[in-house]
């Protein structure tokens, strides 16, 4: 039977796979190490999108997005439930009409 690996005792704490905690060090002077910051850091591009929508198109996309939500959880023990949520979703132009048609659609097509 082979033994495991024998690590070196490091204040007897360890993960959870059983590794020894690694332990950050400090500068000579004691202080605390201080991270880089990236000059070009990611961003996410969605919310530099939605400052250029209208109100209209906001509204679509907040639309898109609960009904959305409100498929993804869409079962047959709580089908009513999502049904009377789904009424109460401002459906009142042709645009997002077809958006919540479209949905349901790709929806179908993945089953």
């Amino acid at each position: 039977m082979q033994q495991p690996p024998q690590f070196p005792q490091m204040g007897g704490r360890r993960t959870s796979r059983g590794e020894p905690k690694k332990v950050i060090a400090r500068d000579s002077k004691g202080s605390e190490v201080t991270l880089k910051k990236a000059e070009n850091a990611w961003k996410p591009a969605i919310k530099e999108d939605k400052k250029n929508l209208t109100e209209e198109e906001a509204k679509t996309e907040d639309l898109i997005k609960k009904f959305k939500s409100i498929l993804n959880k869409l079962t047959p023990q709580n089908f009513q439930t999502l049904m009377s949520r789904t009424l109460q979703l401002p459906i009142d132009n042709e645009e997002r009409l077809t958006a919540v048609i479209d949905l349901v659609f790709e929806k179908v097509s993945l089953l």
